[in-house]
C-alpha cells in the first residue's frame, strides 16, 4: 500500500449504499466455503438493508470508514462503542476480493483501532466465523480468541463465531 494513492474517510448515512455495494461483491466470495448461498443472501438482506445500516449508525453509534484507491471504493469498516465506552466493537471489515491480502484490510483495521483508542477505548472486540481465514489476519494484528459463541439469526440460520479481542492495556 506504500505507493498506492488511497484514501480513508468517514461516510454519512446518505453514503451507506456504497457499503452495501462492497458487501454484495465481497460476501459471496468470502463466505462461499463457510455458509450456504441461502444464508449469505439472508444475512446480506438482513444486515445491509438501509434500515439496518442506519440503525447501526444511530443506535450503536457505529462510525463507517470507506477506503478508496484512486476513485474506486474498495473496502469499508465500521466500529463503535459497546454499552461500556471503554470497550468498542469492530462491527464490519470487508475488502473487495481482488484486493484482499494487499494491505487494504490492515489500513482499515488500523483506522478503526486508532479511532477506538482516540475515543477512550481500552479494548476492542469482534465476531468472526470460526472457519474464516481472517482469524489469522486478526491474530497477526494482536487480537486473541476470547471465546466461542453461536447466534441464532433467524430463518433457521446460525452464526458460529469466535469472539476475538484486542487490548491496549496488554501492549505496554
Amino acid at each position: 500500500m506504500d505507493k498506492v494513492n488511497f484514501n480513508i474517510r468517514t461516510i454519512t448515512k446518505d453514503e451507506l449504499p456504497l457499503v452495501r455495494e462492497i458487501a454484495y461483491h465481497t460476501w459471496p466470495m468470502s463466505y462461499k466455503d463457510m455458509i450456504s448461498d441461502d444464508q449469505i443472501r439472508y444475512m446480506l438482506d438482513k444486515m445491509y438493508n438501509d434500515d439496518a445500516l442506519r440503525l447501526q449508525m444511530a443506535l450503536e453509534k457505529a462510525t463507517f470508514f470507506l477506503l478508496s484507491i484512486e476513485s474506486e471504493n474498495v473496502g469499508f469498516a465500521s466500529c463503535g462503542p459497546s454499552s461500556n465506552q471503554e470497550v468498542f466493537k469492530l462491527h464490519k471489515l470487508y475488502v473487495l476480493p481482488h484486493l484482499q491480502k494487499s494491505g487494504v484490510g490492515s489500513q482499515l483495521l488500523n483506522c478503526c483501532l486508532d479511532f477506538a483508542r482516540l475515543n477512550g477505548a481500552k479494548e476492542i472486540f469482534l465476531q468472526v466465523n470460526r472457519s474464516n481465514s481472517a482469524i489469522d489476519f486478526y491474530c497477526k494484528h494482536g487480537f486473541i480468541i476470547d471465546r466461542e459463541e453461536k447466534f441464532d439469526i433467524g430463518n433457521g440460520f446460525v452464526m458460529d463465531d469466535y469472539i476475538m479481542k484486542f487490548s491496549w492495556t496488554n501492549k505496554g
